[in-house]
């Protein structure tokens, strides 16, 4: 829904108000038409981020969690100062709800629960200190003293309490649990945790250890045939090190790729136009468009041009939303 300028300032007075005047629906709706216009262009996003000043005393499940979802599409955008002003304008936004959930995974109603782990990610996006000693500590409970994380929260500390992972003997410590946890939904978090790891050479171990089956500690541990793409997928998700490190093995490895699994295997298609989706430059694009053009396709051509579109997209974004953005955060940081 769009708003004329008149109506869209009455609405964030009365949000700043008294924003229990409208109901959750509404108020979901609100927060959702103020972020998807302004990536759509439909409004300048120095009025669009005027609804986050009510929301420190929000606690509706469905307006966080829609909030959640598209705040980060202006996090995967926004890079090195915009982005850490960016940060530091939202964790005192986030800080209340996330102060009053916490991190006991067993406290609270059932949309609490259901609301923690999407406020704490949200908080350890954003470089929250406290959200990652948090995180840190759990993590380190369970890797040195085998203390599991309550079970709302273990995606959530394997993957970001690994990505703070001071030491490669981490990596180490949860490769051996992969190798003999016989769980699948456990061992794809332990697999996406690994991903994470922030030094190089243990994620080529890993990418090796899905690829050829190079075990690098003789752990026992074999990623299975299914699971080799969610592999470099979760790498190149890891950060942009790890997005870098994917790309180049989707390039460089394609044909042993198209080997294993065919140009029919709709897994394998999606896996660069998933990896590049998220770039937003034109020397990226570049990269994408030569990739396609002297590769074939097979299943994957719908995927491909999808992607080339998200580029392309996130290019515009940037060259028509930054400054604005900019300009707001600039008054607000004054």
């Amino acid at each position: 829904m769009k708003y004329d300028e008149n109506r869209w300032n009455a609405i964030i007075t009365e949000l700043n108000t008294d924003f229990e005047q409208f109901d959750e629906v509404t108020r979901t709706q609100i927060v959702d038409d103020a972020l998807s216009n302004a990536q759509a262009g439909e409004i300048d996003y120095k009025k669009a981020l005027k609804v986050l000043e009510y929301l420190k005393d929000e606690r509706s499940y469905y307006v966080w969690r829609r909030f959640y979802s598209k705040i980060s599409y202006l996090l995967e955008q926004l890079v090195e100062k915009d982005l850490d002003n960016f940060q530091e304008i939202l964790r005192p936004i986030v800080e209340p709800i996330a102060e009053e959930l916490g991190w006991n995974g067993n406290s609270g109603t059932h949309l609490e629960r259901k609301l923690r782990p999407t406020i704490l990610r949200l908080q350890l996006k954003l470089g929250d200190q406290t959200a990652i000693q948090n995180v840190e500590n759990q993590f380190s409970d369970w890797v040195k003293n085998d203390v599991e994380p309550y079970p709302d929260l273990k995606s959530l500390v394997y993957k970001y309490g690994m990505r703070y992972s001071e030491t490669p003997e981490d990596f180490y410590k949860v490769l051996d649990l992969y190798a003999s946890e016989t769980l699948s939904s456990e061992k794809k978090k332990l697999l996406e945790s690994m991903a994470n790891t922030p030094f190089i050479e243990q994620k080529d171990e890993l990418i090796r250890l899905a690829m050829y089956g190079f075990d690098p500690t003789n752990s026992g541990a074999v990623i299975r045939d299914q699971d080799v793409v969610s592999t470099i997928l979760y790498i190149s998700s890891s950060g942009d090190v790890g997005r870098e490190m994917a790309w180049s093995w989707a390039r460089v490895h394609w044909l042993e790729f198209v080997d294993r699994y065919s140009l029919n295997d709709r897994t394998l298609c999606r896996m660069a136009p998933s990896i590049v989706s998220g770039y937003s430059t034109n020397e990226k694009l570049w990269e994408t468009r030569d990739f396609f053009d002297f590769t074939e396709d097979g299943a994957g051509v719908n995927y491909r041009n999808n992607a080339v579109e998200s580029l392309k997209a996130n290019i515009f974004w940037n060259e028509n939303n930054l400054e604005s953005i900019r300009e707001w955060i600039d008054l607000e940081i004054e």
